[in-house]
């Protein structure tokens, strides 16, 4: 019997449906970690990349390096939210989908 994707999206919209306050009273504090850090990084981001756009077409490479070494201190944000929220983000919800665990605290905070 081949799989029915639309039977899988359906199933997945009504677990969604009936089980959207558990999912969210474990997920919004790293969800809000990961935005606050996000936002925190973005303004070094985006002006590093609007240095590097003022350049031109052709930059000199040293000038263009220059630009694009602005980058690295908000880059590290967005690994750091990456490689510490998200494995929260994925953990929170498979322990419910999967294990069936209610959450005990209003937010999960661990691995």
């Amino acid at each position: 019997m081949p799989f029915r994707a639309l039977k899988a999206f359906a199933a997945t919209f009504a677990y969604l449906s009936q089980h959207w306050p558990t999912l969210l009273k474990s997920m919004w504090l790293p969800a809000l970690f990961v935005a606050g850090l996000q936002l925190y990084a973005a303004p070094g981001l985006l002006s590093a990349f609007a240095g590097l756009a003022l350049l031109g077409p052709n930059p000199e490479p040293d000038k263009a390096a220059a630009a694009i070494s602005g980058l690295g201190g908000s880059v590290i944000w967005f690994v750091v939210a990456g490689f510490l929220f998200f494995p929260m983000l994925t953990v929170a919800s498979l322990r419910h989908i999967v294990r069936g665990e209610e959450p005990r605290l209003p937010f999960y905070f661990a691995f």
